[in-house]
Order: structure tokens, then sequence, then C-alpha cells
């Protein structure tokens, strides 16, 4: 220690001492706020940080919203966002007073060439704070608003703020359990070129249990990312055959620009992305939250939170005003396939695959109206075709114009019109389950207990999950023996690490794999009849 400050502290005693270094401490922040403040201002600063600690905003609910702050088990608050330049303070993700002082700094500071401006980049918080603490505008060196309305409102307008949801994808990693994402609609506009906010791991992982390991322990990083509707249509709808729903929200106008404005600030901002909890659809209830903070949508989960789960909070809360059935490309080849005889079923693949033109279709002795259903159901599988690679650019484009140009010759059916409506996924069976049983085995009577996390076996009802499909993670399950003969009474009978079933028919139109995955521990019999608990990995694969 320095020679110097151990004399010092002889000489004046160790209070004298702190109380210096806190004056340095003062003046190093008051230094701080002349320096970003513009001239004149730092009376005005000092008075407006001293009224939000006086109104406490820093333990506002809506406050914690915007910056993600969540309860610690014993005490104080974290934010779950992980991304050091989300906060202004460099204590910001653990203090919410401090990160609250930053921000009204930030906003005076004077506006630097080429750098984003604090009130521009955190938008919501600016209009949180110069509502609640009536902030002068003139005295800000920047238009809080400047860019927010002509870039980012005042371009697309949204009237509509609507949640999709897309059905599970086995065959995805990623889309197992399905996916949520928001769509804002302006009121002229069409929804396919509606803007999309979506979050998703950044990974390009394909491999099930390397995907799944990653995101239990938060090894990607989560973001929010944005594209046109019809993009997310071509990849979920049509290119992995999702069936998709529409949940418009019943949102103020005003409402709808307090979502704009987190989404604002969110944009190139990561969270550690968590395959069970922090994940695509929980992040996204932030943005509501941030609309109609009331519904208190992130505090609504215990453990776990899968796609289907937000939307059963966001029912709950009476956020759902319509709901809307987008049929997936296989739904709707499969529902005109139900109209047609086998007959006519091998006429469409024929003319799909070449092997005869569409122009036979007028010597057929059928109605006119199943000979639409032919031509829809041609137009609809050669786009199939088209999406997995099954057919060149070349004959795909002669075939379809062939078969729009016949079919423009018909009168006009609507053969969706009455569309099988799936069962809601909202309305589908929970996914956590609590299970007692008692039974005999070769160690004699038993009673077991059994939890299950997520999410769906094949012993369930299928109605709002993919057919002939499994899916859990965090299967426990033990056991109580009452006449053992040793002292191990109780024992982990099983531990489902994951266990992925995925059995998909094939036939003459879709050729689908199927596979299965398992692994975890589970209590194995040998050839002294004496049960070992042991580790287990199966999987295998076929038709």
């Amino acid at each position: 220690m320095n020679q110097n400050f151990l004399m010092t502290i002889n000489k004046y005693g160790l209070q004298a001492v702190l109380i210096f270094l806190m004056l340095i401490i003062t003046d190093a922040a008051e230094s701080e706020i002349g320096i970003m403040a513009s001239s004149g201002n730092e009376l005005y600063i000092r008075e407006l940080i001293k009224k939000a600690d006086e109104l406490k905003l820093y333990d506002d609910p809506y406050w914690h919203i915007l910056l993600h702050y969540k309860k610690n088990f014993l005490f104080g608050y974290t934010s779950q966002i992980d991304d050091p330049s989300f906060f202004l303070d460099v204590d910001g993700k653990d203090n919410p007073s401090a990160e609250m002082n930053a921000t009204i700094l930030a906003f005076f500071k004077p506006q630097e060439k080429d750098k984003i401006h604090g009130i521009e980049k955190f938008s919501a918080r600016y209009a949180w704070l110069k509502s609640k603490l009536v902030i002068d505008i003139a005295k800000l060196p920047y238009d809080g608003d400047k860019k927010f309305y002509p870039t980012f409102y005042g371009k697309t307008k949204p009237e509509k703020a609507i949640i999709v949801f897309s059905a599970g994808y086995m065959n995805s990693p990623a889309s197992m359990y399905g996916h949520t994402f928001l769509i804002l609609e302006s009121g002229s506009g069409s929804r396919l070129l509606a803007g999309s906010i979506n979050y998703a791991a950044n990974t390009e992982e394909t491999f099930g249990p390397v995907f799944a390991f990653n995101g239990l322990f938060g090894l990607y990083k989560g973001c929010y990312s944005f594209l046109p509707y019809y993009q997310k249509i071509k990849e979920y709808n049509d290119g992995e055959m999702r069936d998709m729903w529409e949940y418009e929200l019943n949102l103020s106008p005003d409402e709808i620009e307090k979502l704009i404005r987190h989404m604002v600030e969110m944009e190139n901002i990561y969270s550690d992305y968590y395959f069970i909890d922090e994940n695509c659809s929980f992040n996204l209830l932030y943005l509501i939250e941030a609309a109609r903070p009331e519904t208190a949508l992130t505090d609504a989960f215990g453990i776990g939170v899968e796609p289907i789960d937000t939307l059963r909070v966001v029912r709950d809360k009476g956020l759902i005003k319509k709901r809307v059935y987008r049929p997936s490309l296989y739904s709707k080849i499969q529902f005109l396939r139900l109209k047609l005889s086998d007959k006519e079923q091998d006429f469409v693949l024929d003319v799909c695959n070449g092997k005869q033109d569409i122009s036979v279709i007028d010597t057929m002795n059928i109605p006119e109206e199943t000979k639409t259903v032919i031509c829809d159901l041609i137009a609809d599988y050669l786009k199939f075709m088209a999406i997995k690679n099954n057919i060149t650019e070349q004959d795909y484009k002669k075939r379809f114009l062939a078969v729009l140009s016949k079919r423009n010759g018909f009168g006009k059916f609507d053969n969706f019109k009455n569309i099988t409506l799936p069962y809601a996924p909202e309305d589908s069976h929970e996914s956590r389950k609590f299970a007692i049983e008692s039974g005999y085995s070769l160690n004699g009577f038993y009673s077991g207990i059994s939890y299950r996390q997520s999410c769906h076996e094949l012993m369930d009802p299928d109605e709002g999950y993919n057919m002939n499909s499994q899916i859990i993670f965090g299967n426990i399950s033990g056991r109580y023996y009452y006449n053992s003969e040793d002292d191990k009474k109780f024992v982990l009978q099983k531990f489902d690490i994951i266990d992925i079933i995925s059995l998909p028919p094939s036939d003459s139109f879709f050729f689908s794999p199927c596979y299965e995955f398992k692994t975890g521990f589970i209590q194995n019999t040998f050839e002294n009849e004496k049960e070992i608990l042991s580790f287990w990995l199966k999987g295998n694969t076929g038709l």
C-alpha cells in the first residue's frame, strides 16, 4: 500500500479519508454531468435525477420491463439482457437506479458525428422518462422523435399487431416446439408485405442433440431480426410444410407505438438463448408487455416456457381479438387429395412428373369442379417439387404455366373453402405432467412418482401437436420399495434427457423418413436380476 496513504490514515483517521474519497467520487460524477450536458443544463440534469430518485422510478414495473429486469432469488434485480451495449452504466445490468441516472445523462449528451444519440437508440426509455419527469424538450440537444416517426413508425404506420404461431417441425431442432413471431400490419397494406419481428438463436446448427445441449445451457446468442412476413411464410408455410395461426391483438395505436419504440431499442441487442425459458416466444412477450404493462406477461411462468404456453397466456390475458388459420402447402395438398380418387391422384403425379400432358384432362369424364381440384392439386404439388428441388426450373415453369392456363378455362370454384380446421394449438393439452403409480417388480412392491417438464408423448392426445410424434425433455421418475433387502429403498428409476420420435407417413406423394433419438439414465436389469442405474443412448431411422 502507498506509504503516503498510510501516513494520511494515521494522521487524520480512516473516517476522514473515506469522506475525502467520497468527495472525489462525487466530484467525478458532477464532472461527468458537466461534460455530457449542454451549456447551462447542469443544474437541470441534477434536478431531473433527483426527481427520478424521489419518485423511485428505478423501481417502477415499466422501467423493469424496458430493461428486462427480473427479481433475483434473494434480493435485488438482474436484467435478462446480456449484451453490454444495452446498458449505459457499467453496473446497469444489476442496478436499475444507476442505469436510470446514466440514461438521463445520455439524453443531454451532445450529438456526436456518426454516432446514434441515446434518445434515438433508447426510444422507449426516452418517451417514458419524458412523460414521467416532464422533461423540457427545448433543453435537449437532440430532437427525440426526429427519426422515430419518419423512419421507424411513419413508414409502416402499423394499425395491427399480430402474433403468428408456426406449428412444430420435427426435422428442425430449433422448431420442434413450434415458433412464434410478431407482425405489424398497416391499415392499407397487404398482410404478406407486413414486417415481421422474429427472435431466435443465432446458429446454423441442424443436429438436434447438439442444438438441444447448447440451447439448454445458454451457449447461443438470441437476437431480434426483422423480415417481411411473406419470407416467413415461404420458409415455414411452404418450405417446412408447417401450419400457421395468426392472432390479432387488441392493442390501441398508442400501445402499438410503445411496442415499436421498445423494438427499436432491442435491434442488434443479444441475450443468452435458453431452450427451456429465455427462448423465441418468451422474449417476444417483452414487446407486448411494453405496449400493455399491466398484463405482466413475462411473470406468468414457472419453470420452462414453450411457444404454446405463451399463446395460452396471451389468450388468458384477453389480448386476442381474432384468430386466423393459414394452412401449409402440405395441408392444402392433403386436403385436395381427399376430393380425388386414386386414379385421379395418379394422373396428378403423372402430369407433375412429365409422364402425361395436362390436356388429357379434357378427355376425362368427370365433373368440371373435379377438374379444377385436379388443376389446383397439380399446381400446389409442382410448388412442393420445386421447393424440394425435385424438378428443374425449366420443367417447373413449363408445367406450372400450362396447368394455370387450363385452370383459367374452368369455372371459379373455391376448392379450399371448407378446408379442415385443425385443433387450435393453445387449446391442446399442457406440457408438464405429474403422476403417481404403484406396482410390483423384481425388487418387490413399490410406489413411484414422476414429473415431465415437456412436452408431448405418443400416448397423449394429438390435437394441437404433430401426429405420430414425441418430444420429451426432463422426464424424471423415482420409486420407493417397501420390502427392499438393502438400504436402497428410494431409487431414481429413470431420467430422460432427450426423447424424440418422429413417425410421419410416406406415400406416393410424400417421402418422409422417420427417426428416433433417446438418451438419459434408466434402471437396467442385469443377469443377476439386480437393477443398476445405467446411461443409455438409442437412435434409429426408417420409413
